[in-house]
């Protein structure tokens, strides 16, 4: 079951595990720490020679060209649930009123506003305070996922370390960095 078909279920229960681990620790806080990494390595790149920036670059290249599907798919999931934008609002009633068919666009995925879901999902995957009131303070999902990440948060930390790894892919180094030998390559993030 896919991320969307789970969440949008009302059937399915909330799994504390995907809640409280997976998407904060393995996910989030790995995502965070690259970006994070790529960023130092960004800052650096003016100060090394080229022959290092191209180290740097290639070993990033590397952790995206082996995880870029399934950030895509996950931040793509995760779109989902954003909120329509005006723009989108319009053209789709625009949409709705020249259609001719009932049939929608499958191309386009539909999106799912978050106060659809359960209440017990709007707290543990979109951290939303109004469904942990709602719930009440020994209600069992808000007492087994104590800290929840919103997912929202997590598809930005994702777009912004797309961002940062296509910035330090296509820089160049700097002419005046001193020729020194090449660093010795980076310990992947784990």
């Amino acid at each position: 079951m896919d991320l969307v078909t789970y969440l949008v279920n009302k059937n399915t229960p909330v799994d504390d595990a995907l809640a409280n681990y997976i998407l904060p620790t393995v996910i989030d806080k790995k995502v965070t720490a690259l970006s994070d990494n790529i960023k130092k390595m960004d800052s650096l790149a003016k100060k090394i020679n080229a022959d290092t920036l191209k180290v740097y670059q290639t070993e990033v290249k590397k952790i995206f060209d082996k995880n870029k599907k399934q950030l895509d798919e996950l931040s793509g999931a995760i779109a989902t649930f954003e909120p329509q934008t005006e723009a989108e609002i319009k053209a789709a009633a625009e949409k709705k009123a020249t259609s001719t068919t009932k049939e929608e666009d499958e191309s386009t995925p539909k999106r799912v506003a978050v106060s659809s879901l359960s209440l017990e999902k709007q707290w543990a995957f979109f951290d939303d305070e109004t469904a942990k009131e709602n719930l009440g303070e020994d209600n069992e999902v808000v007492t087994k996922v104590n800290k929840p990440k919103s997912l929202l948060k997590i598809k930005e930390n994702i777009d912004n370390l797309f961002k940062e790894a296509k910035k330090l892919i296509g820089k160049k180094a700097s002419k005046s960095a001193p020729k020194k030998e090449v660093a010795p390559t980076p310990k992947p993030i784990e």
